[in-house]
């Protein structure tokens, strides 16, 4: 998660203070309360999309304000209506927290953005990771960002569906059978892939004359995960560096 977005909703949540009028009239305008305490109470967080969604949208519905980074999607239980706000109308007047205080808004809120920045890099690292030899680093990172995540959800078992959906998205079911295999295999038995590793060089330089090269290049080797040093036993990934 990004710690810039995790420091401004803690940071807005000590800052609790009245709306202003034209917080309120946008508020009410689409809410069924003609009070401002009821009305927020009609709302809910259901989602999140950032500046690559479509529909996203660079100021905040209720306060305008603008550059945002990412949209919070707030529906009303009533009417039906959504509206995209900032972290900062929900932390700061409780717009859509429902029964939460703001401490447990604000960590519901970073846990949210934490989500969608995984499921960026899962989405966007699969096609590195869905090979027959995917590099070492690489698997690593991707074991414990999917790890991680099903972690926030609170899933310690997630099912082949779960899985498809967070790599590939909806159209998860029309991938080939290896890559459907190959999730699999990479929240639950790691250790069983076959990775390249590519070892570092050292730097070279221009030899004086009458002199040959000190150092041969190294080629690419494949190992196991299983085999190597960047994983436990019981394949769940640590860093002995």
């Amino acid at each position: 998660m990004s710690s810039r977005h995790k420091t401004v909703a803690l940071k807005t949540a000590k800052e609790m203070n009245q709306p202003r009028p034209v917080i309120v009239k946008n508020l009410l305008t689409c809410s069924q309360s003609h009070e401002f305490d009821d009305a927020k109470e009609e709302w809910t967080v259901q989602s999140l999309i950032d500046e690559s969604s479509e529909g996203f949208s660079n100021h905040c519905h209720l306060c305008h304000t603008p550059n945002l980074k990412y949209n919070f999607i707030l529906e009303n239980a009533l009417n039906g209506t959504t509206i995209q706000v900032g972290s900062t109308c929900i932390l700061r007047f409780g717009v859509g927290l429902g029964k939460m205080d703001v401490d447990s808004g604000a960590i519901f809120l970073n846990n949210m953005i934490e989500e969608k920045e995984l499921i960026n890099f899962l989405q966007t690292y699969s096609s590195r990771v869905m090979v027959l030899h995917p590099e070492g680093r690489t698997l690593k990172k991707y074991y414990e960002s999917l790890k991680r995540y099903f972690d926030l959800r609170g899933i310690t078992a997630p099912t082949q569906e779960q899985l498809g959906l967070v790599i590939f998205g909806i159209k998860w079911e029309e991938q080939s059978t290896f890559n459907q295999l190959q999730m699999k295999r990479i929240f639950y038995n790691p250790g069983s892939i076959e990775v390249s590793r590519t070892k570092r060089t050292r730097p070279t330089h221009n030899p004086k004359e009458g002199t040959t090269w000190g150092h041969k290049r190294r080629r690419n080797v494949e190992t196991t995960l299983a085999r190597s040093a960047s994983y436990s036993p019981e394949g769940r990934v640590v860093d002995n560096r």
